[in-house]
């Protein structure tokens, strides 16, 4: 029998609340391992990116100052991007003072911090010095020495050496001298005589802590080095040398290094991600070239946008950034980097807005490293992606919940609209007089609905039969009680007019006959309604199961004279059935009876016992008319019988194999009728269970 799936209502109703349940926890493990991808893509990346750029620059080593070898450390020249204005204020250099070059006095208190920039050929010049005491140059002292004041060394691109005094008078415009030979015809000999310099301009300017310094100088006067000198003095009075402070301990200045155009025109072929910036450093870690921003735009143009923006906050693009306009780099990833092996460092903006990945790279020419490759990038491309995925989630999931929702309201109402019906069909099933109007309720439903409707059904057809059966009962009654009431009736009339004896004697036989066969009626109602209690008062023990059926047998065909019984046991020997071997033997009479009286003339009766899957199974066979369809499931009910059709003198109520049925499911069996394939006789078939 093919076996037809069955997709339970409890199986609906768990699969949907399962499929609601997991969405949050999917969302949760998705969003939760989405980030350490996106992490380790975003170093992946980053690390391609400083490969790709080391890789052009491998090799070139023209483009990498080879100067940084020096016990005097190199001063970084910054690009100026804005127009400067010389008065001695910091405003222009804001970006740039926290990558001031930082210098301590010699012998004094005093402290300095300068910062140098190149824009449209100039060089300028930013000198904040910390001063408790500020000592200008007398009028008619110049260039003694005895005040504070600032020295500058240089050397022009042709090799000359220059030297630069500014020592004010007062705050203010500055003047710049140089010390220059000229011949004294007196003396006659050269002497130095200080002589202005007017192309460079400087504003000087006190502050709560001393004094700044502003200056702007063409660059061609400045070259490729640069020093500077200052000289601290505190007394007003004796004016006697405090403390220097200095850029340089040689006597050669400081080398310069200037952003390089060629090392931004490499930089420029490459298109960087928005929130990208790139660095190349020479090996001292200060900053050749820089291309890109770690600022991104953000854009919330449409509403949905922005609501998600109110519960899932976008990555902040107000963060600090520390090193914007660098001159020097440094860390662990750049000190790997400049060692030849590649560096990833993970670090926060100062403000802790935003996490920054940077992703160093080797420059090699050869067997040596030159420089370094740093690119760097927020988290924040990231958070969009992240938020991008999280705001596509909870759309996917406000949709899933309506659609959950909507799926639950609708699987509700089709519960219940199924529910209605099946209680309309089962009221309307049973009419007003009690009878039943039809068997079918609901429909084939495979669920617990659908069995529902397939027990209501049985249960109607039960009672439906049940029913039939009462309402034949008087008619099955009155016809098995009229044939015997009717031969007494005529005996009785006719031995009122019996001439002679002989006639009385046939008259009082008939009427015997006729109450014989009223009492095994009587009897046999009777035996149907001492079952029951018969059942319930039995105890089972056990028997075996070939010596029960052979002594059957052999009783059947004393009873039985002209007929044959062929008896096939394929039992092992010594089984026992536990049972009660009355109420077994009485089965057993009831099939064979059966089939004695439906067997035609000179067909054996076969009875057939096997051992199979734990169970005694005995096949009771005989040849004659089949049963017809409609009664094969109504054969064991309780006064059904074919033997209307047949010439038989004893009286049949159809409660023998009601007997027998009842007899076999006492016993934890069944009993089954079935017509045989060739159509020419049935088959009664017991099934007991061997052990239980």
């Amino acid at each position: 029998m093919k076996k037809t799936f069955k997709f339970s209502i409890r199986k609906k109703l768990l699969l949907l609340s399962i499929a609601v349940l997991s969405l949050p926890y999917v969302g949760y493990q998705y969003v939760r391992e989405m980030e350490q991808y996106l992490r380790d893509g975003l170093e992946i990346s980053l690390a391609g990116t400083a490969s790709s750029i080391a890789g052009l620059l491998s090799g070139r080593d023209a483009l990498f100052p080879q100067s940084t070898n020096r016990s005097d450390p190199p001063l970084f020249v910054h690009e100026m991007k804005q127009v400067v204005q010389i008065d001695g204020y910091t405003e222009e250099w804001d970006n740039w003072l926290e990558w001031a070059n930082d210098l301590t006095s010699i012998g004094g208190s005093a402290n300095a911090r300068i910062i140098l920039a190149e824009r449209e050929g100039y060089f300028y010049v930013l000198c904040k010095v910390d001063d408790d005491r500020v000592v200008y140059q007398r009028p008619d002292q110049p260039f003694t020495g005895k005040s504070d004041q600032i020295e500058l060394f240089t050397r022009t691109s042709d090799g000359e050496k220059h030297h630069y005094w500014i020592a004010p008078e007062a705050p203010g415009h500055v003047s710049a001298y140089e010390q220059s030979m000229v011949w004294n015809e007196e003396l006659w000999e050269e002497e130095p005589v200080p002589r202005s310099v007017t192309n460079l301009s400087g504003v000087w300017q006190e502050s709560d802590r001393g004094y700044s310094l502003e200056l702007k100088i063409p660059s061609y006067m400045v070259g490729s080095t640069f020093g500077l000198m200052i000289t601290d003095v505190d007394d007003t009075v004796t004016r006697r040398l405090q403390g220097r402070i200095s850029t340089f301990n040689g006597e050669e200045p400081n080398s310069l290094v200037r952003a390089s155009d060629t090392i931004g025109r490499v930089l420029n072929q490459f298109s960087l991600t928005d929130g990208r910036r790139v660095w190349v450093l020479d090996m001292a870690g200060n900053v050749l070239a820089t291309y890109g921003s770690l600022k991104k735009p953000t854009n919330h143009k449409n509403l949905l946008s922005r609501l998600y923006t109110l519960i899932l906050p976008a990555a902040s693009t107000r963060f600090k950034d520390d090193l914007a306009g660098a001159s020097r780099l440094q860390g662990e990833d750049v000190s790997s980097a400049l060692q030849g092996q590649a560096g990833i460092r993970w670090r926060s903006s100062p403000d802790g807005k935003a996490a920054i990945v940077t992703a160093a790279q080797p420059i090699r020419s050869g067997s040596r490293t030159i420089g370094a490759v740093v690119a760097e990038e927020t988290t924040g491309n990231i958070q969009t992606v992240q938020r991008k995925a999280m705001a596509d989630l909870f759309t996917r999931s406000v949709l899933v919940f309506v659609g959950v929702t909507a799926i639950l309201l609708l699987f509700a109402s089709s519960l219940s609209r199924r529910i209605r019906r099946l209680s309309r069909e089962a009221d309307e099933a049973i009419d007003e007089r009690g009878r039943v109007a039809h068997t079918q309720v609901g429909k084939p439903w495979r669920d617990e609905l659908g069995d529902l409707a397939s027990h209501y059904s049985k249960m109607l057809e039960r009672l439906k039969e049940y029913n039939d059966y009462l309402e034949s009962l008087a008619s099955k009654l009155s016809h098995e009680l009229r044939t015997p009431m009717a031969v007494v009736q005529s005996s009785l009339e006719s031995l009122q007019f019996a001439e002679n004896p002989e006639d009385a004697d046939i008259c009082l036989k008939r009427a015997q006959q006729g109450i014989q066969r009223l009492q095994k009626l009587v009897t046999r109602l009777s035996e149907a309604a001492r079952l029951e209690s018969a059942l319930y008062s039995s105890e089972m023990e056990p028997v075996w199961v070939d010596q029960l059926l052979r002594s059957c047998i052999d009783g059947y065909r004393v009873a039985n004279p002209g007929q044959e019984f062929i008896c096939r046991l394929e039992t092992k020997p010594g089984l026992q059935l536990q049972c009660v071997p009355d109420l077994i033997v009485q089965m057993l009479d009831k099939l064979v009876s059966n089939a004695v009286d439906f067997a035609h003339a000179g067909t054996p009766i076969t009875i057939w016992a096997s051992e199979h899957d734990g169970n005694l199974k005995i096949k009771i066979i005989n040849l004659g008319p089949p049963l017809p369809e409609e009664l094969q499931k109504q054969i064991f009910n309780s006064m059904v019988s074919r033997r209307d059709a047949r010439d038989r003198n004893e009286p049949h109520l159809g409660l023998g194999l009601y007997i027998a049925n009842h007899i076999a499911e006492f016993h934890g069996g069944e009993l089954e009728a079935t017509n045989l394939e060739s159509r020419e006789g049935v088959c009664f078939t017991v099934r007991l269970p061997l052990y239980g």
